[in-house]
């Protein structure tokens, strides 16, 4: 029975296997493209029309959007295997905001993947990845996890009064390619995540925005380190789920009037709401799942 479900999970999320890198450009913002690997990313809004793809290693496959439902559906009885899985990050893993707004502890996007599989939550608010660092042995290596998912970077990001990050991109860079190389040198899985968009209306209201305008805006700071994240993932063939993406994309031109209509994002203008948690959670379980599947279905 478990390699019938590994055999169809596998016939529905390799629809396509290349042996070569694709290139997709993807808007940045006004005005501006870059090019990056299309098959690089877990994509692409999954109850929407769009194409969701998934690169692991040297692997690409690419899943349909009519597929989720089936995949999901399949996928469920073999949760348990993959193993302690550990999300590591700031306040947005912990969900240190779910108690000041009153809501439910179980819509944590931590939480929902728990129901199907082991997970320790080693979440903090306010973390940059420099804290991270600190309590990385502690808190994940000595865990002996399976997989490690990371998301770090809204607090990095963040300006001081002076202009300056709390951490700046090439700590950053560093920092997140030291846990990677780490982890890997373990044999422990990494999924690497970027962060949300920021609500520059709310950020700013306690943020001082003249500081961000050398940048453009604050949205386009932050993307900037998730352009960092994407870039590891790239170069050390880590599996990535593109948050900023997932959430900017379908909407054709990113504002704050269509971040807070999305209902995603909380009235701090960086923070899930149980929406956004779900949203997240979702495409953080295929990642999972299909991670599962590459290393116990092909060799």
């Amino acid at each position: 029975m478990k390699g019938l479900f590994v055999k169809i999970i596998l016939g529905l999320c390799i629809v396509l296997t290349l042996s070569s890198m694709f290139e997709r450009s993807y808007a940045e913002g006004a005005g501006f493209s870059r090019s990056y690997d299309q098959a690089q990313w877990l994509n692409g809004p999954l109850y929407e029309a769009a194409e969701t793809s998934v690169r692991y290693k040297y692997r690409a496959a690419y899943i349909a959007a009519g597929y989720f439902q089936a995949v999901k559906r399949v996928m469920m009885p073999i949760d348990h295997q993959n193993g302690l899985i550990l999300a590591f990050g700031d306040s947005n893993t912990q969900g240190a905001n779910w108690q000041a707004n009153g809501y439910d502890v179980k819509d944590k996007w931590v939480n929902k993947l728990a129901q199907s599989q082991a997970v320790i939550n080693a979440g903090i608010g306010g973390n940059t990845t420099e804290h991270g660092r600190i309590r990385f042995e502690k808190d994940v290596l000595s865990k002996h996890p399976q997989i490690v998912l990371i998301m770090f970077g809204t607090n990095d990001a963040a300006l001081d009064d002076n202009g300056q990050p709390q951490v700046s991109k090439a700590q950053y860079e560093e920092n997140i390619n030291y846990f990677v190389d780490t982890l890997q040198g373990r044999g422990i899985d990494v999924i690497l995540m970027t962060t949300i968009p920021v609500i520059e209306r709310y950020y700013y209201s306690r943020n001082d925005g003249n500081l961000y305008s050398p940048y453009g805006s604050a949205r386009r700071w932050h993307d900037s380190y998730n352009m960092i994240v994407r870039k590891i993932a790239k170069e050390k063939h880590v599996l990535l789920v593109d948050h900023y993406r997932n959430i900017t994309e379908p909407m054709r031109g990113v504002n704050d009037q269509k971040l807070i209509d999305s209902g995603l994002i909380d009235a701090s203008g960086t923070h899930f709401t149980p929406k956004g948690a779900a949203f997240i959670y979702r495409r953080i379980h295929l990642a999972v799942q299909c991670l599962s599947i590459f290393n116990s279905g092909i060799n």
